[in-house]
């Protein structure tokens, strides 16, 4: 494949992504504002608890075995098949896994509500499982065309039409959970039906073997930024409670879209850096133009969130939602300063420098969860200080 190809295939999937994440925040934005008037901050605490192990159970199990078949300078068909196997096991042990922790998870949080949930979402990370494969072969390919049609499909009908309808019904929390689960099958069911065909499932032993060797070092850079990114909401959940966990994550979810196009960038480049990864010199070229644009689009977006936080609470998630308002301001804040560094990830995933990572992942996951501690003594504006303070020293890692 040849130089000009590859940069036009790229610069083709940075729009279509671009696209995606335009669409993928108005959708979030108009999905939200609806929700949020139909359900309250508990409901919203409750997923979120939920999801904390739902995201465990991605980021350490198929999600990793898709990264790895990215990253492979080389890639047969036989990777292919054996990647199939691995995913579609590690969905149906990770899905096991959190239906039978599913009580414990309850007692630890003092919510009992949380283990049937649990258990209704397991079906999620099964669903993930079938579907991984297929999403990032279109992903190394840089198909993100049709990446994007299906992740609207998904979230459009999934978490908006299902969990509008079961919450115009009232149902409460369960409108939330209907939501993801028929999300994610949707998504799963389009990228099986229109994604690339694959081989039958196989686990020849050199290539499953190729492959779990990159799966535990893109696992273990997985565990530390999944301690990072979720360990804030684990402290507010235990030491604070449901409620406020609602507050505190519709607050990240606004804050973060001023941050979407940065991940959605990342997600371009991981695997066009991949393929540039004996060519240091296109590679680096790649970065420094990555981070120039992220930087005075994301930049400004962030500021400019923060000075209207009040105004955006109030249209977008209503009256009942104002304890969100300084906690966005000072999150919103904390991601403008970070977004420049948010291509180191993909960057060293690319090259395979994944030990590096995984040690300064442990460190700043260490710290942030402590800071986060420390800061809940002052309640949500405390945690949101901490964490902000914590990533945007971590320059995006």
């Amino acid at each position: 494949m040849g130089e000009a190809s590859l940069t036009g295939r790229t610069l083709a999937g940075l729009k279509w992504a671009g696209l995606s994440a335009a669409g993928q925040a108005l959708l979030t934005v108009s999905i939200l504002a609806v929700l949020a008037r139909l359900l309250t901050p508990e409901d919203f605490g409750l997923l979120a608890i939920a999801m904390i192990f739902v995201a465990a159970a991605h980021n350490l199990g198929h999600r990793n075995i898709g990264a790895a078949i990215v990253q492979r300078a080389e890639l047969t068909q036989r990777h292919i098949a054996a990647g199939v196997t691995l995913s579609i096991a590690a969905g149906a042990v990770f899905a096991a896994a959190v239906w039978g922790l599913a009580p414990a998870a309850g007692r630890f949080f003092g919510e009992p509500a949380v283990a049937p949930i649990l258990r209704a979402l397991s079906v999620a990370v099964l669903c993930t499982g079938f579907a991984t494969v297929p999403e990032f072969l279109w992903r190394r390919d840089l198909r993100f065309r049709a990446l994007t049609a299906a992740e609207l499909v998904a979230q459009a009908f999934g978490y908006g039409a299902v969990a509008i309808a079961m919450a115009l019904l009232g149902y409460g929390v369960w409108a939330l959970v209907a939501g993801t689960v028929m999300g994610q099958a949707v998504f799963a069911a389009a990228v099986l039906a229109a994604g690339p065909r694959l081989p039958r499932p196989g686990l020849s032993r050199r290539e499953a073997g190729e492959l779990l060797g990159a799966v535990a070092g893109f696992s273990s850079v997985a565990a530390f930024n999944l301690i990072g990114n979720q360990g804030s909401r684990l402290v507010v959940a235990r030491l604070l409670g449901a409620t406020p966990l609602g507050y505190y994550t519709r607050a990240t979810a606004l804050s973060s879209l001023s941050g979407h196009l940065g991940r959605i960038v990342g997600k371009v480049l991981f695997p066009g850096m991949a393929q540039r990864q004996r060519r240091t010199d296109r590679l680096g070229a790649a970065y420094l133009h990555g981070v120039e644009i992220l930087s005075w689009l994301a930049l400004p977006g962030g500021l400019l969130l923060a000075v209207c936080a009040g105004e955006v609470v109030a249209v977008v998630l209503g009256a009942q939602w104002t304890a969100a308002v300084p906690v966005l301001q000072i999150l919103a804040i904390g991601t403008a300063f970070r977004i420049g560094g948010i291509l180191n990830a993909p960057l060293a995933r690319a090259m395979g420098a994944l030990r590096p990572l995984a040690w300064r992942g442990a460190v700043n996951a260490a710290l942030l969860v402590a800071g986060v501690a420390a800061g809940s003594r002052w309640g949500l504006n405390g945690v949101a200080a901490r964490r902000s303070v914590r990533s945007s020293r971590r320059g995006g890692w």
